[in-house]
């Protein structure tokens, strides 16, 4: 993460516009849709695991949960 840490406070909240009469949400290019850990976030999550960190130990060390962890590690790792 290039030693730079990034806090988003991620609500769902949706916006309406009176021109078009639609509603939209808030959008970041940091995250994918209805996620909330960003891409280098996960890729860092896999190096660790690679090099044979446990879960709650790279949990504690990428400010997220273990189940996040695990979650993200499974994903990424295709049978």
């Amino acid at each position: 993460l290039n030693g730079i840490r990034y806090e988003l406070e991620l609500w769902k909240q949706r916006y309406y516009c009176r021109q078009c009469q639609t509603t939209f949400g808030a959008t970041t290019n940091l995250t994918a849709n209805n996620q909330t850990l960003s891409g280098q976030l996960k890729n860092q999550i896999m190096e660790f695991a690679k090099e044979g960190l446990n879960g709650k130990l790279i949990a504690r060390v990428c400010h997220c949960s273990p189940s996040s962890v695990r979650r993200t590690i499974k994903e990424r790792i295709k049978p």
